[in-house]
């Protein structure tokens, strides 16, 4: 007989400090049988008067397993009820779980660092009794450097790869390339985040080719999903009527919708493709008007320090604009093979680590602009970060999050490269009205700041893989019909959680985008990671823009991955409300 252990949670309320100090459970039995009976009873089944019957809980010989509260990194989703979360220590033991979950009724969600905003894992409205959140974070990490095979790519150069293990960290993923003289075109900046979780929204760093820049092997210009070559899958095998996991190809047809999944697949190893390691120099700029930075290039073409400029000379540049103040703080990388010698060099990442998260109830906003402006002046100058250099993954990587109630607004343009002063002037015209409207009622939806970068599209030739697929659900898949589109515009709206307004305001920004960017100068889509499909309630409340804007801003890509998604999950165990009935992926 297996031993029977039965887990008692003592409260129906359990604050977020206890994911630090789970209880924890190792599965063991010293009989020939495949698992194990847990009598557990949901708080939210728990009263004085309950006769709820405890549910019976059967896992795999050997998975550890906990039951934890749920709180997302941006605080918009935070359950009373913890959650089944187990530990799988192989892909094989996930499968395992997914087809325990798949026979009790459960969906799986992936758990990595919950460093996003929408509700693409767990929802506000999640059963715990309905779902089992796998972690992956803590035995699933291996990285492993490769290369391509030579019959699978169009070069005789050698590309080379890294075979890397969902739960591992982005942090822990840059660190390996770097140990290994490999590294990425660019890369999101923070570390703190899944591998599976970065490639699952095709996430994106700040990259295009500068004037005369060529691209080189291993490097891509387009989301972070583009370096996938190849992947493992669990998948339902209709021959067995069983979860399997399945390798695929970048050359396999189907692996397009995989790429970019927003949550409705599950991978649990994926080769990148990689580059040669390379330094960077990063150069912080604060004194340029926003006027001459967002000119206008059809009423002001004289202006001579605009962002396309930075873009034309290097490539690489990101902007970030506080809230009512005259200069925006503008970081421009450039690829310095040797050290500059105004340049101070770094020995790891994160170097911008001054206070400019200012949430101060007695300050006005415009007051928190200038204050948080001026932080930045002065931390750049006392930390010796105005113009740093060092191996790229200590430059690319420069913001470790932060914990604060912090809401992004998340919206990306595809356009032409001769576009991007153009968009950007726009998008600063209506932002900056819309700002003036509110302000004149003292009212002040916006109290941080605003953010742009610039990357390339997802181009599958890119990565010179023989026959490699498009990715169908990036916010940077080619647009079809739009086939002169070769950059991406990405705008970031940040505001703290108790602004009442900023809903508001998002959602007429949003509007604007999206009433603008319908596909003459350029395509709105969301960016997966943040907030999107604004109502005066919040966001991912739009019914319109949930279900019939967004999906056809990818056009009939938006039905085919439908169709693979259910042809590989057609029991939609990796699933959630959110993913079925609002976005109905």
């Amino acid at each position: 007989m297996g031993k029977v252990f039965t887990s008692c949670v003592s409260s129906a309320r359990l604050s977020y400090s206890i994911i630090s100090t789970a209880f924890v459970f190792l599965l063991i039995h010293d009989a020939p049988t495949n698992s194990l009976g847990l009598e557990y009873t949901p708080p939210s089944d728990k009263s004085e008067n309950s006769s709820s019957s405890p549910t019976n809980i059967s896992l795999h010989e050997g998975i550890e397993f906990s039951f934890e509260p749920y709180r997302s990194w941006g605080q918009g989703i935070d359950l009373e009820n913890p959650l089944l979360v187990a530990y799988p220590r192989s892909s094989e033991e996930i499968v395992e779980l997914v087809n325990w979950a798949r026979k009790n009724g459960r969906n799986v969600r992936p758990r990595g660092y919950k460093h996003s905003y929408p509700p693409l894992t767990i929802t506000k409205d999640t059963d715990p009794a309905k779902v089992v959140l796998v972690d992956l974070t803590k035995y699933l990490t291996n990285l492993e450097m490769t290369s391509i095979p030579p019959e699978d790519i169009v070069t005789n150069e050698t590309i080379r790869a890294v075979r890397a293990e969902t739960g591992a960290s982005w942090q822990d993923l840059v660190t390996h390339l770097e140990k290994n003289n490999a590294g990425i075109a660019h890369s999101i900046i923070i570390g703190d985040a899944s591998v599976g979780g970065v490639l699952a929204i095709g996430a994106h760093g700040a990259a295009v080719p500068a004037k005369g820049e060529t691209l080189k092997p291993g490097f891509s210009f387009g989301s972070l999903s583009n370096l996938i070559a190849a992947f493992k899958a669990v998948v339902f095998d209709p021959e067995t009527k069983k979860y399997e996991l399945k390798s695929f190809s970048r050359s396999d047809p189907d692996s397009n919708v995989f790429l970019a999944h927003v949550g409705r697949a599950f991978l649990t190893e994926v080769t990148l493709i990689v580059g040669e390691n390379y330094n960077l120099r990063c150069k912080s700029i604060v004194d340029i008007p926003a006027e001459e930075l967002f000119a206008d290039p059809d009423t002001n073409p004289n202006a001579t320090r605009t962002f396309v400029s930075f873009l034309d000379e290097t490539g690489r540049a990101d902007v970030q604009w506080y809230q009512f103040t005259k200069n925006p703080w503008l970081k421009v990388w450039s690829i310095e093979p040797t050290k500059p010698s105004s340049c101070f060099e770094v020995g790891g990442p994160y170097n911008y680590q001054f206070p400019v998260n200012i949430n101060d109830p007695t300050k006005t906003v415009p007051e928190l602009g200038e204050i948080a402006y001026n932080n930045v002046v002065a931390g750049l100058a006392s930390r010796n970060a105005s113009d740093v250099w060092g191996p790229s993954k200590n430059i690319l990587l420069y913001s470790n999050g932060s914990s604060s109630p912090i809401t992004y607004g998340g919206t990306v343009v595809l356009t032409s490269r001769d576009k991007i002063q153009k968009v950007l002037s726009m998008v600063i015209t209506f932002f900056t009205s819309l700002n003036e409207e509110y302000a004149q009622k003292s009212e002040y939806p916006i109290d941080y700041y605003i953010k742009f970068r610039v990357t390339g599209l997802d181009f599958a030739n890119e990565t010179l893989i023989k026959d490699a697929t498009q990715t169908i659900l990036s916010p940077l898949s080619p647009p079809q019909d739009y086939p002169h589109f070769n950059v991406a515009f990405w705008m970031n709206t940040f505001t703290h959680r108790n602004n009442s307004l900023g809903s508001q305001f998002m959602k007429r920004f949003e509007e604007f985008y999206y009433d603008t960017f319908n596909g003459e100068i350029g395509l709105a889509r969301p960016e997966w990671s943040k907030s999107w499909a604004y109502t005066d309630e919040g966001p991912f409340t739009n019914t319109k823009m949930l279900k019939e804007i967004i999906p056809s801003r990818f056009g009939s890509d938006w039905e085919w991955a439908k169709s693979i998604l259910n042809k590989y999950d057609p029991e939609r165990v990796f699933s959630n409300s959110f993913l079925e009935d609002s976005l109905q992926l």
